[in-house]
């Protein structure tokens, strides 16, 4: 679980690509300012689900490799003000791509992809010191 540091950092960098690529998906012109689910087919629209992102999908796995990570060590797992706001930083990353999926606007969308890419920034730091205080190994 200590390698996992260099893994998690790949992870967020893909995560962060994939956030603003979306952002920048977001610049072209769209049929409609709402990007929630609707009921009719999403695919022929061009809509998709926060679920069905891949931005999310690997938000949500990053979340997953940093809990095993923290729980396999017990050092890190009793470092707890570290441990306890690494978690929060990774959840917030796919919660707020969720979060701005379901907004109403892109202007409101985009808004909480940047919350989700300062998210991002915020974990990278706290992986850093991790891997300072030997939580994680490097690679």
């Amino acid at each position: 679980a200590r390698h996992v540091a260099h893994g998690v950092c790949r992870r967020s960098e893909e995560v962060i690509g994939g956030i603003t690529r979306r952002i920048g998906w977001l610049s072209q012109p769209v049929q409609s300012s709402r990007f929630k689910v609707q009921k009719t087919d999403t695919k022929k629209m061009g809509y998709l689900a926060f679920e069905e992102t891949k931005v999310w999908q690997e938000g949500k796995l990053l979340v997953k490799e940093l809990y095993q990570a923290i729980n396999d060590n017990r050092s890190f797992a009793h470092d707890y003000a570290l441990a306890n706001q690494i978690r929060r930083s990774a959840i917030s990353i796919p919660s707020n791509i969720a979060e701005g999926f379901e907004r109403a606007s892109n202007k409101e969308l985009t808004q909480f992809l940047y919350i989700a890419i300062g998210s991002s920034g915020e974990l990278r730091t706290q992986i850093q010191i991790a891997v300072d205080l030997e939580y994680l190994s490097p690679e």
